[in-house]
Parts: C-alpha cells; structure tokens; sequence
C-alpha cells in the first residue's frame, strides 16, 4: 500500500507546502493552480490523495470495530479555510453528546506524514486534561498498565504537546517499563509512537507500519473501552471486540484557533417527516430527485417554508443535522461571478489580489473530501443573473458534466483544470409571487429539477400549530379563512396559485403575553395584509375586504 519511495514522495509535496506557506507562494487563494495539480498528480500515479493512502493503511483495523460509534476519518492539506503542511488519519471514538471536534475527544489510533517525516502510534486527544477519568482510570486498570508496558518495551513511548509539525527527541523519551513509571508518567500528552525523519526511513517501512499498529491496536481499543466505563457514555459498554465512530482534530496538530463548535446530530427520515409538513411519498420524492438530479430548485409562494424544507432535505441527505457540510448564500441583483466562483479583489495596501468565491472553495473541500455529500442552498436564485453567475460552470453542474473528465479552464485561472465532483448538490429556492423577477434562464432550467412547494394545512400542521398553545376551534377557522383567501388568489387572473399564502406564516408562537387573537390578527395587519396590498395595489377595496375577512 504505502513504501519507501512513496513516503518521500509525500514528504517532498509536505516541504513544496512548508515552503510555500513561507513565502507566500501557496495560499488558500491559489490553493487550485500551485497545490491542486500537484496532487492530482500524485493520485494519477498511486490512486489515492496523499491523506486518503494513509486512510487506506488504517481502514484493516476500522474493519475490525465496525459497530457505531468507531470512525475513521483523515486531513488533506486544505481545510478549514487554511492549508496544512502535513497528512494525517486517525481511528477514534465518537461522542454521541460532543458537538464538534470528536477525535479530540478520545483516545487516536493515528499515522501522520509532515515536512520532516512520519510517526504512528496511540495518543489522546487535545481535548483530553489530565483531570479526565480517561487518564485517571488508567492508574487503576492492571491489566492496561500491562498492555502499555509491553507496547512501550516494542515502541518509543514520548511526552508531546508541540504540535503536528514537530517530531520527538531524546529529551521528550519517556519511561513506562512498570507500574509506578506509569503512574508517575502517564498524561494527556502521551504518544505511544514510532517515527521516522525523512534520512531514517528504512526500505521496510511498510512491513514496519502494519506490524507496529498491529501491536498497539489492543491497547487501543482497551483504552476505548475505559473511555466509555469511566465516562459514563450512553452507548451500551461493549466488548473488546466490538467498537467506537465522525470529524477530527488529533491531540497533536495544531492548526490555530479552533472553529466554534457546530451542533451534529443525527437525522433520518422520519426525522424529517416529524420536522417538514409533507407526506411520506413526496418526502422520498424529494430526496431520490435530489441525489439523482444533484440540483432542484424548490418553488412556491411566500410562506411555504422552501428554504426550512432545503435545509432539512440536506441534513436528511447527509443522516446527520449539521451545518459543516452545508453553504448557504442568497442571489441578489449585484451577485455576480467574482462573489461565488473566483475574482480580483483590492488589497488594504494597493493593488488586486485574487479571491475564491463560496462554490470555489465548497468544491474544493468537496474534491478532498470525497466520502462526504456537501450541499449549497442558494435562496432567492432567480434573484441574480445566473448566468452571469455561474459562467463557465453552467455546464458542469449538470449530473452528467461531473468529475475530472469534464474539467474546464477558469476565467481567472486559465492555467488551471476545474471540474465539480459529484458530492456537489445545490438546492435552489425560488418565490413564485416575486414578478418583479425575469423568467429563470431556460439553460438553467434544463439543469435543475423544478419542484412546487404548496401551502399545507395537514393534520401534522394542526398539531404543531396546537401545541403552540392554540385553540382547535380557532385554529378551524384561521384554516378556513386561508383557504378561502387563497382559492380567491388563485382564481384572479393576475395572480394565480404562485402567489397563495403559505403556512408559514402561522408556525411562529404567541410572545409577549399577546393572547392567541391579537397574535393571528398581528400577523393579518403586519404580514399578510401588506403582502395583499401588493398583490392589489390598483384595487384597494378589495384589499381591505379580503383583510377585514381574514380578522377575527
């Protein structure tokens, strides 16, 4: 899988980044003409990414642990809005209860390559204090302090907290031949490791790799199975054989201040038919027609909840509620090109650099992280000037134009091959009342699936909007009175059914000790009365008629 020669093949693409970081000469910015091609390089002579080889090393033992919520997962060289000079992969346990950052959380079993060599081994993540029961509970486990006494007679055992980019020396070598050297050692910056600098690599090391992670992987998994004991987790405590699985950040890689943390939870199906007030037939519509079509565009009047519907759609797509892999942006008439793919902008000392734009930088991460669905919700859509938007890549977001063999040369950028892979999907949202807008672009139409959201007055709505404290008589007669409204909209000649009042408008709770009257009629006078008004400006007696039915 991974030899001599290809570790220095890493090692030299790790110092074209170090240097480049150095100078200036690779940024985030020119991330797809200095470093993409080089890569791609690399993944046309071995198959993989450089960090996607050193996933493949460490999936055998993954194997092992299937069950939830063991996970394996990897770092590229661009990510959150930085470039790293380094590669790294890990196996860890996953937290049912921690919102970001879940391999800093729990023990690692990782293999990292820098600019100056490679280590792999055990250690913790940085979330881990000495003050967790994780590092306590070791002090009183003999039969883990025997497991780490053996490991450490066979591997270097060493005290580090110096970050990714650093590799151990004698000073930082630490003892662990007996009990008391553990108790006096152990600490959240242990690392049970081999390493290699660039000069020792032996001619072996791929026979070296998988003996030692075969040797330390019991310690592991034993320090995974103490972690879920004296932590209390929720997932049933679970045999040795058995295992624990989401995004990282390792104990070692310092990458700088870390991003505020974003909420995951699972979600499925039924989660989002309890969330969304459609049946469960146009609920599997919508996600089949998503990930077949790549893009849709749901459309409807104002107030049928299309951009709460997208976002649920994405989470139901990805089985988890979390906004790291999803964009969202809005269309608007000054949005143009240089906003969403890449463009010149002006400096604080002069001059133009280039910037890339929100889908430039979501398909890069999308390209380096190919396991994972990403999803850009663009409200308002027909808002902007799409093709002025999208440019060259009108083309390659159609489900059949994705992937490599379809690149195209940007317009900034025309040295550099771009394409959109096929974990790219965008969900438009379009307001049908809007006739201030122009007819959407035929060119787009053909690459989107148009989908119609209508108002919905179910008996899902019902509930909801019961629990919210209202009364089943008057909320009969709120029903009655939209749905009369809407049958009159509907019918007039100038409007039609894309301009019906959607059920939105009614999901909001009674605040500020209003009672359940002067909350609807606060929504009649203040939301939908102007709307109406809008709608018949040349025939204001109208207007007030259909809003004096609407009161109660």
């Amino acid at each position: 899988m991974i030899n001599k020669e290809t570790l220095l093949e890493i090692i030299e693409l790790n110092s074209y980044v170090t240097r480049g970081i150095e100078d200036g000469t690779v940024s985030r910015n020119n991330y797809g003409i200095t470093l993409r091609p080089k890569i791609n390089s690399f993944k046309l002579k071995h198959n993989f990414t450089p960090n996607l080889l050193l996933k493949e090393i460490l999936k055998p033992f993954i194997n092992r642990i299937s069950s939830p919520p063991f996970d394996i997962e990897d770092y590229s060289y661009y990510g959150n809005n930085a470039i790293r000079k380094f590669v790294w992969s890990c196996i860890y346990y996953r937290y049912p209860n921690i919102k970001a950052f879940y391999a800093s959380y729990s023990p690692q079993f990782y293999i990292l390559v820098h600019d100056e060599g490679m280590k792999f081994g055990i250690d913790y993540g940085i979330k881990i204090s000495n003050n967790n029961n994780l590092i306590k509970g070791v002090y009183n486990r003999k039969d883990i302090q025997e497991e780490i006494i053996k490991c450490s007679n066979e591997i270097s055992s060493f005290n580090l907290s110096k970050g990714a980019d650093y590799l151990a020396n004698e000073n930082d070598q630490i003892s662990l031949i007996n009990e008391a050297a553990i108790i006096k050692n152990w600490n959240e910056d242990i690392h049970i490791i081999k390493q290699f600098r660039t000069a020792e690599i032996p001619d072996n090391i791929e026979q070296i790799i998988n003996v030692t992670l075969e040797k330390l992987f019991p310690l592991f998994q034993k320090l995974c199975l103490l972690d879920i004991e004296v932590n209390n987790n929720p997932y049933e405590i679970i045999a040795a054989h058995d295992n624990v699985k989401e995004t990282p950040i390792n104990a070692d890689i310092n990458i700088g201040p870390e991003a505020p943390p974003i909420d995951v939870t699972d979600y499925n199906f039924e989660d989002f038919l309890s969330e969304v007030f459609v049946d469960k037939e146009k609920a599997e519509f919508l996600k089949n027609i998503l990930l077949y079509k790549k893009n849709i565009i749901l459309q409807g009047p104002p107030g049928v909840g299309k951009t709460f519907i997208a976002k649920r759609l994405a989470f139901m797509a990805m089985c988890k509620k979390s906004k790291e892999q999803i964009r969202t942006i809005q269309f608007h008439e000054s949005y143009s090109y240089e906003d969403f793919i890449q463009g010149l902008r002006p400096t604080k000392h002069g001059g133009f650099e280039l910037k890339n734009g929100i889908f430039y930088d979501l398909v890069t991460t999308a390209i380096d992280n190919p396991t994972k669905n990403y999803f850009l919700i663009i409200d308002e859509i027909n808002r902007g000037n799409l093709s002025k938007i999208f440019g060259e890549l009108l083309m390659l977001i159609e489900s059949d134009k994705r992937g490599p063999d379809h690149s195209l040369y940007l317009t900034y950028t025309p040295e550099e091959e771009f394409y959109i892979p096929s974990n790219i999907h965008i969900i438009g949202t379009m307001n049908t009342a809007d006739r201030s807008l122009a007819m959407v672009d035929y060119a787009l139409r053909r690459r989107f699936a148009f989908i119609d959201i209508e108002p919905t007055f179910n008996q899902k709505f019902k509930n909801y909007i019961l629990n919210n404290g209202i009364e089943s008589s008057m909320l009969n007669d709120i029903i009655d009175k939209i749905i009369e409204l809407n049958f009159t909209i509907g019918n007039d000649d100038n409007l039609g059914n894309g301009f019906c009042i959607g059920h939105s408008y009614l999901c909001s709770v009674p605040e500020n000790n209003l009672t359940p009257i002067e909350w609807y009629n606060n929504i009649i006078k203040y939301e939908i009365g102007p709307l109406l008004k809008e709608y018949w400006f040349d025939d204001l007696k109208k207007t007030e008629s259909q809003i004096k039915n609407l009161l109660l």
